[in-house]
């Protein structure tokens, strides 16, 4: 979305970034917001990726057990968007019949534990050993893997990858104590 923002400015299209800007807040304003877990932030971006998904037809498991997020809003949100982005893009490729995305973030130990898992059509590419984006454009995509990362490894955390043909899965740990350094 912001990507998309931005291409508009760059091009001097302010109407249609306006006008994008206000198809959304009205779309956002006509689905009441729906509380999952308590954690606002985390609420925020589940209400707009759960309209996505169920428009793609995706089933959406999710479990969460935290009472803090442990890391700066900001980042949080593009660490969950980027996750949740890559979910639905996966996800939508597969027959309808087999979407599916689950969810499963919670706090133990004074960590914060993120699972997203995934079906999937095909393995995903890998070149130098990051992930190859399959969309149009390659040099304007395939960011949001990388800007995880980055976001994880500055909390001192870990975020590691699992995949075949039909699922992929991401695990995210990012350790509180690490987080408050």
């Amino acid at each position: 979305m912001i990507q998309y923002l931005e291409e508009c400015l760059s091009r001097g299209e302010v109407q249609k970034a306006e006008s994008f800007l206000t198809q959304y807040k009205d779309g956002a304003a006509q689905s009441a917001p729906r509380t999952w877990t308590g954690i606002s932030t985390l609420d925020f971006i589940l209400n707009i990726k759960s309209r996505a998904m169920k428009q793609s037809g995706i089933t959406f498991d999710l479990k969460a057990e935290l009472d803090e997020i442990m890391m700066d809003e900001s980042d949080f949100v593009v660490l969950m968007g980027n996750l949740f982005d890559n979910a639905i893009e996966a996800a939508r490729k597969c027959a309808l019949e087999e979407r599916r995305i689950a969810l499963s973030v919670r706090t133990a130990n004074r960590m914060l534990l993120i699972q997203m898992e995934n079906t999937s059509k095909e393995m995903p590419g890998k070149k130098q050993g990051r992930f190859i984006t399959t969309k149009q454009n390659a040099d304007q995509h395939g960011w949001g893997i990388e800007s995880m990362k980055y976001i994880v490894q500055k909390y001192g955390g870990d975020i590691s990858f699992r995949y075949d043909e039909s699922k992929f899965c991401a695990d995210i740990i990012i350790n509180a104590r690490e987080a408050s350094n």
